[in-house]
């Protein structure tokens, strides 16, 4: 089985692609986009998590950070490709969700890991009723408790590879799980070098995560959490 990292969470790519970062956290504090195209293009790939197969007639829409629609809905195609434009007004947009929906398949919803500037691409999975089971069986010895959402995420440093070490709290709480290896512990207090983390059991509304790795404190994330349904984004510097 490949590592949950690369199929359980979306990788998206740099939001300054025109930067190479000298290192991890050369980026940590740097000011935020003023400008944006004004028509950006929001297209990727909906997967199997199981096999990394693609996902057709999965249903799409593009929401704002209040998870009204913004575009379609759509229907991924038989490579499960998706694409959506959207209009910034060429200011950067914040809050931005992919929210996917098919039968069988716990509702998702992919939140960029930055502001959306620019044409951005990138793939996540959607879980069966049975996979995110065993994940909740995995992270938790038991059920996801009824009526409450996750978050599940990577950990990336500036120029997007995953970084160890790193903790993750939420406010209001949730239940914390650290990825060893493939699959989530129950005793793991840090992300390993896949960077990926849960934080489960969280009350539907605003939820904010904090991440920290050593005296590093990275930009807190703020996420609608929804009944049943996973959130999916990258946190970085």
């Amino acid at each position: 089985m490949r590592r949950w990292v690369t199929v359980l969470v979306a990788l998206s790519g740099c939001t300054y692609p025109e930067k190479q970062f000298a290192g991890p956290f050369t980026c940590l504090g740097a000011a935020a986009p003023t400008s944006a195209q004004p028509l950006v293009m929001i297209e990727g790939q909906a997967i199997n998590p199981s096999d990394l197969m693609p996902l057709s007639g999965v249903s799409l829409t593009l929401q704002d950070r209040n998870m009204n629609t913004v575009a379609g809905p759509l229907t991924t195609m038989n490579t499960g490709a998706f694409q959506f434009s959207l209009n910034t007004n060429g200011t950067p947009v914040d809050g931005v969700y992919v929210h996917a929906t098919a039968a069988d398949r716990y509702t998702t919803y992919y939140a960029p890991a930055r502001l959306v500037t620019e044409n951005l691409q990138f793939g996540f999975a959607l879980l069966s009723t049975m996979q995110a089971n065993n994940l909740a069986l995995g992270a938790l010895g038991g059920p996801f408790t009824a009526n409450t959402g996750a978050v599940l995420l990577t950990v990336n440093d500036c120029n997007d590879e995953p970084l160890a070490n790193a903790t993750v709290t939420s406010v209001p709480p949730g239940a914390v799980r650290y990825f060893d290896g493939i699959m989530p512990s129950m005793t793991a207090t840090k992300t390993d070098a896949g960077g990926v983390a849960m934080v489960a059991n969280l009350q539907p509304g605003p939820v904010t995560l904090t991440v920290t790795i050593g005296d590093r404190t990275l930009p807190s994330r703020t996420f609608n959490i929804v009944a049943t349904a996973f959130v999916q984004t990258v946190i970085v510097p």
